[in-house]
């Protein structure tokens, strides 16, 4: 309740006229915390890896690996492919693995934050 009741946030837009651009919108989003909320506020979950440009480089570099094995014919297109393929499977484990690893530090931060207390006439936090 501290944390919901100390924190705001609003969203502002202006219109305005530019000489010889003509008009203009702008908007701006706020968020505002007091010292208490947060001080209370609950762990933030980690973000899974988008992991977008890696997939990029790797899927561009499979095409590639692919073509060169579709023109040449010989075994080393198709090795390279299979490299690149393997080095992009172990990345997307090692990122999900770190993930999972991240997701269980916040699931045990979220248990501790979920049973502590605040005073409401000091702002003392503890657990009891």
């Amino acid at each position: 309740m501290a944390f919901q009741s100390g924190t705001t946030t609003g969203r502002t837009t202006g219109v305005g006229f530019v000489p010889g651009s003509g008009m203009v919108v702008g908007g701006v989003r706020t968020n505002t915390q007091t010292e208490l909320a947060r001080q209370v506020a609950p762990p933030t979950p980690p973000a899974y890896p988008s992991g977008n440009v890696v997939a990029a480089v790797f899927g561009g570099l499979m095409v590639g690996a692919v073509f060169l094995a579709a023109i040449s014919s010989k075994p080393l297109g198709m090795l390279f492919f299979l490299a690149w393929l393997g080095c992009g499977i172990v990345l997307a484990v090692v990122a999900h693995r770190g993930h999972v690893g991240r997701m269980t530090a916040y699931q045990t931060q979220w248990a501790i934050w979920n049973k502590q207390w605040i005073c409401n006439r000091c702002g003392e936090i503890w657990l009891p």
